[in-house]
């Protein structure tokens, strides 16, 4: 696990989101896919949002690429709002500025397309001043950042592995030199070996270019070694948010618990680090009907009598450390 990430005050802010609501009508009611959270990204870092499915990760993740425009509230980029600008109405720089790698490589690359054809498209539409030896130029040097050779720009996607197919989406993503880059779930499809190779790519790339991440999972372990801080969201709320250390070690939240007590181990070492098993309630609720007061309240084995009836604040609890939950707020 990495050593505690110190956020220094003066870091500079990338990404800003305030009291962010993304809600979608639909004939059964109005679902709050994410309702009210704010953050922060900061300039080279990785921030992890994890999750289980229908926690708002992912939604979150499309407001700040402009797929979906925010119901309410704010995303700021570089100081300038985005989140009410759709994805065809946005700049070209930004654009470029933003990228994503998508979960499944095998839907997010066109099959009938070679690695040349999928990695020059990017290069021609962001950078249409190079000539046809600079665009073969600036594809080795993207196809070595990710690990790949000359050898695979005239394969089909279909003929290369997972893995493989995974950091031709990367280099794809490279191919507009972003400031920011979105991975959703970019490794949950992939073998163990496969995901290793990815996040061991995508560190070094981080490192080399100075980029900032923000990681959707809802794979507690994969983001151990690989983010800086963590969100932790819970049907649209964020819940728990701390560096990587700090929720790994001193997890407070029962939901973050939760996730952290079903991580596989293979070790005893591995077992003591990881919070006693925290078994849930019953099901996730509907974001159409959410529970009153705190929304793990239906599911969380320690919930008292003011867990359903007032909703809790994300509170900082210990320095940098920001917690949603009466039971642990009651306590500091």
């Amino acid at each position: 696990m990495k050593e505690p990430y110190e956020m220094k005050r003066c870091d500079k802010t990338i990404l800003k989101v305030e009291h962010l609501k993304k809600y979608f009508n639909t004939q059964k009611g109005t679902v709050r896919a994410v309702d009210d959270i704010s953050f922060n990204v900061f300039k080279g870092e990785t921030l992890a949002i994890v999750g289980e499915s229908g926690s708002g990760k992912t939604t979150t993740a499309n407001v700040i690429l402009g797929r979906y425009t925010a119901t309410e509230g704010s995303v700021f980029y570089k100081s300038i709002e985005i989140g009410s600008i759709s994805l065809t109405m946005r700049p070209i720089w930004l654009r470029r500025e933003i990228q994503v790698v998508f979960q499944d490589p095998a839907t997010s690359l066109n099959p009938k397309k070679t690695v040349k054809d999928i990695i020059e498209t990017a290069i021609k539409i962001h950078y249409p001043q190079l000539n046809k030896y600079e665009r073969i130029e600036k594809m080795l040097e993207l196809l070595g950042y990710v690990g790949l050779t000359e050898d695979h720009l005239f394969k089909l996607p279909g003929e290369l592995g997972g893995g493989e197919r995974q950091l031709v989406a990367l280099a794809r993503a490279l191919a507009t030199n972003p400031t920011l880059l979105i991975l959703d779930e970019p490794t949950s499809s992939l073998d163990v070996s496969a995901q290793s190779r990815i996040l061991v790519t995508l560190l070094n790339i981080q490192k080399n270019k100075d980029l900032t991440y923000i990681l959707i999972t809802h794979d507690l372990a994969v983001v151990k070694n690989i983010s800086h801080r963590i969100n932790v969201m819970y049907l649209g709320k964020i819940v728990e948010t701390a560096t990587t250390y700090e929720i790994f070690t001193k997890a407070l939240h029962p939901y973050t618990q939760m996730l952290l007590s079903s991580i596989p181990t293979i070790s005893e070492e591995e077992s003591k680090i990881l919070p006693k098993r925290v078994e849930p309630r019953g099901e996730v609720p509907s974001a159409i009907n959410p529970p009153s007061g705190c929304r793990f309240s239906s599911r969380c084995p320690f919930a008292i009598d003011i867990c359903t009836k007032r909703e809790p604040l994300l509170e900082e609890v210990i320095t940098d450390h920001f917690v949603a939950c009466h039971l642990v707020n009651k306590n500091v």
